[in-house]
């Protein structure tokens, strides 16, 4: 039994090492870290987000340099939301081409043609 947990164990650890999905924290936005992926690599940003109230973030890059690969609200534990409610918002963006660039989000309503409610800039070096 012992040994089927420690294959099992190292399975896990296997599987895990070959992901290629980053996920970027909160702290890290404000932190101002340059994120560093490889070229085809993935990478996730969650953000906490009120989309019943119409605001979602939105990514803005090169289309050059960047794709976007999803872009999800996550409803927090409960089922649905309730209007005004946080939830998470998973955009997940892949890596196309090297070199250094940046990928903004902006906290807005879609529809409306005003100022960004909140902005952050991700600084990314891609090898």
């Amino acid at each position: 039994m012992k040994f089927i947990k420690s294959i099992m164990f190292i399975m896990v650890g296997i599987f895990m090492s070959c992901s290629s999905n980053q996920i970027y924290s909160d702290s890290d936005y404000k932190s101002g870290k340059v994120l560093m992926l490889s070229k085809g690599e993935t990478v996730e940003f969650n953000f906490d987000a009120q989309s019943s109230t119409g605001y979602t973030w939105m990514p803005s890059f090169a289309e050059e340099k960047f794709t976007l690969v999803s872009n999800s609200i996550i409803p927090k534990k409960g089922g649905a939301a309730k209007t005004g409610q946080v939830e998470t918002q998973s955009i997940k963006i892949k890596a196309l081409l090297t070199g250094e660039s940046e990928i903004e989000f902006n906290y807005i309503r879609q529809w409306e043609n005003e100022k960004p409610n909140q902005t952050m800039v991700v600084k990314v070096n891609v090898k």
